[in-house]
């Protein structure tokens, strides 16, 4: 199906995933095991929708004015409020330690989608600005541990490549968002 795989005694099989070098913007991908790619296709799409997500804030933001009477004066504020949230991130991270870098990832990106939905309901300003500080936080959060998890789970010939394409991909997401919010 797509894939060549190599493996040597003792070493767990790793695979070549053909459709991937139509992806140019990956260049050549290494072998990897399937938890590798496993891992690199989660970290990928959960990275694409959030920076999608991130992105239409920012070209939508005449819109987000408009429909919570936030005036010109006031809303360099908001953004600088929510954009604060991202220093609670790095507590969030030192928690996963304690916590555990997977259970909190899987907690970053649900809370990144609740406070992303809350967004939605927001009837003034004073909630859109306390749920987007929470997703600014999560969102950050989710980075910094998705970056972690490809340090641990590739091994140091594989993790330059897994760290620069799921970056990229992550891009695509942004790309997207001002593509599609171009004809709305």
């Amino acid at each position: 199906l797509g894939e060549e795989s190599t493996s040597t005694a003792g070493e767990e099989e790793k695979y070549e995933k053909k459709w991937v070098k139509y992806l140019l913007i990956l260049g050549t991908p290494p072998p990897l095991t399937s938890r590798q790619w496993r891992v690199f296709g989660l970290l990928s799409l959960a990275g694409m929708f959030t920076h999608y997500d991130d992105t239409l804030k920012s070209v939508g933001v005449e819109q987000i004015q408009r429909s919570l009477s936030i005036s010109d004066a006031s809303i360099s504020y908001v953004i600088g409020i929510v954009r604060l949230g991202v220093l609670l991130a790095i507590f969030l991270n030192l928690a996963a330690d304690r916590l555990g870098r997977k259970p909190l990832l899987l907690i970053t990106i649900c809370g990144f989608a609740v406070m992303t939905a809350l967004t939605a309901f927001s009837m003034n300003v004073y909630w859109f600005t306390i749920a987007q500080f929470f997703a600014k936080m999560f969102i950050h959060a989710e980075y910094l541990l998705s970056n972690i998890s490809i340090l641990e789970e590739f091994d140091t010939g594989t993790r330059g490549w897994a760290l620069g394409a799921v970056s990229a991909l992550c891009v695509v997401g942004s790309g997207l968002c001002i593509i599609l919010y171009g004809p709305l």
